[in-house]
């Protein structure tokens, strides 16, 4: 399969932001500021996120957080949480310290992390496989150079930069982490960013120089660097500015720079983000005019698209080719008090800090489906989606889904109900919704036969069957559906569960339960006779009722139902005890009065 090039790679993810390709959409583009839509925040307590990235397309984020204790910043590790609730799934394992301020990155396919560690004095580069925990190289340090600055990975993962301190000397590492060789060492007058070139023969790096009388001025400046031989290949520089960092197009035959204006007036500089030419320096096009400074940007992995992190933690999404707004995100993030400065990411560790009264986030782009996760220093943590290209995803699944459910594949006809029931690449029709699950539990689809087992029981669904919703969370649990065994478990409650059920005769089952119902009936605690009720039901029980207090049982049901704001199964229960008990029945004239607001909450 031909591997698609990404420019910025994942030292692009040490900005803060890369981008996913966009699926194609027929409809017409949304405006700017309705593009993307927050599918879940959250917060992290007493931990301060240092960039998120998504894993498994777009299910799991990577969180590199640093735990707050008694008001002091603790030592930063790394977490894996789930993408819609961020519960926290597992933690890697801590090896060496990644510091105050962590330098980190993720290889192009998210598979393996990499970040500059500290072991008391010793400085190493780690790469981590981020699905097994397991260390995959220890990258030690030469001699004498113990300051560690941004790390990244090369597009094929075969090699690892990092930017190293030696007193007052800069260079650039890069190691071929398949062999044994000393790493290769590129002098430079200063970086604080890196990125690989598509093919990993070249790094740029981006910096800011001091000018002007007694340094009062700064020029930024981003270099090409040729990794075999050490030299520069290639400068631009920016005058009364800086860049936060550089990257290569996927053809690698132009850079982009994220852009900042001088200490005074960051506004002030001409563009958030310029292409360069990598071999003649020419600027060629300037995205976000007028926008200010960005502290971030990733490109596309077609080249496509460009997203920058503004100043002031707005994120905005760019066409690569034109420089016009595709996509704005409203601020994200903790505003700045005015006493004093904001430390932002410009990399997951790349730290800067800017003036009062601005803040800062860094945001990540997964592969597919256009997620944007957005991590900010007051704890919080947000994913996004492209709204379009949702849309198109959605409309492909249903699609899919549909031939497939037509053809009889149960797996095919759970997912075309849930369609269905979202709204999901289709029209919302609970009507439809509910026969292909039905469809798809007559089939023996375990997750189907268990949420119709659980509508049936709980009354969620137009009725409560269970008997029937026994039934069908018999047979998941019987096909190894630990969750059906789970909600079997429940329905048997009041005898103790399926283990204490198993422990008392059928007759000894009917009698408690049916003791217990009256008992709860005396007192009208509605929660518990359905309780029990249910499981007498769900246990072939009731059959043994006298059908006279069965159809009572009916009555009771419906007003418990009600009382449990159910009002569809409410009124079924309802109305199947008027056609059975007729005006013989004991509640006859309470179910009439009952009837008539029934029929309005049903509605």
């Amino acid at each position: 399969m031909r591997r698609t090039p990404r420019s910025l790679a994942a030292a692009l993810l040490s900005l803060g932001l890369v981008l996913s390709t966009p699926a194609g959409s027929t409809s017409a583009p949304l405006p700017p500021d309705e593009a993307y839509q927050a599918v879940v925040s959250m917060r992290l307590d007493g931990a301060t996120p240092f960039g998120a990235v998504l894993l498994a397309g777009g299910r799991e984020l990577l969180v590199a957080e640093r735990q707050t204790r008694q008001g002091t910043f603790g030592v930063v590790g790394f977490s894996v949480r789930d993408a819609t609730t961020g519960r926290e799934l597992r933690r890697l394992r801590p090896r060496a310290s990644a510091g105050l301020t962590p330098q980190w990155a993720v290889s192009e396919d998210r598979t393996r992390l990499v970040f500059g560690a500290v072991d008391g004095d010793r400085h190493a580069v780690l790469v981590i496989d981020v699905a097994t925990d397991q260390e995959l190289h220890r990258l030690s340090l030469p001699a004498g150079r113990q300051g560690l600055g941004a790390v990244t990975l090369s597009p094929d993962a075969r090699r690892v930069a990092a930017v190293t301190q030696a007193g007052s000397s800069t260079a650039v590492l890069v190691w071929d982490v398949q062999g044994s060789a000393a790493p290769r060492e590129i002098r430079v007058d200063a970086a604080h960013s890196i990125a690989f070139s598509p093919g990993g023969d070249r790094v740029v790096t981006a910096s800011t120089e001091a000018t002007g009388f007694f340094g009062g001025s700064s020029e930024g400046v981003a270099a090409v660097w040729d990794v075999a031989t050490g030299r520069r290949l290639a400068e631009v520089r920016l005058k009364d500015g800086a860049f936060m960092l550089a990257g290569f197009s996927p053809d690698g035959t132009r850079i982009l720079t994220a852009n900042r204006g001088p200490e005074k007036s960051p506004a002030s500089v001409a563009a958030a983000a310029t292409w360069w030419d990598a071999g003649s320096g020419q600027r060629l096009l300037d995205i976000g005019r007028g926008e200010g400074s960005s502290s971030s940007l990733a490109l596309s992995d077609d080249g496509a698209r460009i997203a920058t992190s503004s100043a002031d933690g707005r994120v905005a999404v760019w066409d690569a080719r034109t420089g016009a707004l595709l996509a704005r995100l409203a601020p994200q993030g903790r505003a700045a008090g005015r006493g004093g400065r904001v430390m932002i990411e410009i990399a997951p560790g790349a730290v800067i800090g800017l003036p009062e009264g601005i803040s800062g986030v860094v945001a990540t782009f997964g592969h597919k489906n256009g997620s944007l996760a957005i991590s900010g220093l007051d704890g919080t943590l947000s994913v996004w989606t492209d709204i379009a290209e949702q849309r198109a995803t959605d409309r492909a699944a249903f699609t899919a889904n549909r031939g497939q459910a037509e053809a009889g594949d149960a797996a095919a006809m759970h997912r075309l109900a849930a369609a269905y029931r979202t709204g999901r690449g289709v029209a919302q029709d609970a009507a439809l919704a509910s026969s292909w699950l039905a469809r798809a539990a007559d089939a023996g689809h375990p997750p189907a036969n268990m949420e119709v087992g659980n509508l049936l029981v709980s009354g969620g669904g137009d009725r409560q069957d269970c008997a029937e919703g026994g039934a069908r969370l018999r047979k998941a649990s019987s096909q190894g559906d630990a969750a059906a065994g789970a909600a079997l478990d429940a329905v048997l409650g009041p005898l103790g569960g399926r283990q204490g059920a198993a422990g008392m005769s059928p007759q000894i089952q009917a009698d408690l339960l049916e003791t217990q119902i009256i008992d709860v009936l005396k007192r009208s605690e509605y929660p518990a006779f359905l309780a029990n009720l249910c499981a007498l039901e769900a246990l072939g029980h009731a059959e043994r009722l006298p059908p006279e207090a069965r159809r009572e049982l009916t009555y009771h049901r419906a007003v418990g139902l009600r009382a449990a704001g159910k009002p569809k199964a409410a009124l079924a229960a309802l109305t199947q005890y008027l056609n059975e008990a007729g005006n013989a029945g004991a509640n006859y004239t309470a179910a009439i009065r009952l009837l008539r607001p029934l029929q309005e909450e049903a509605k």
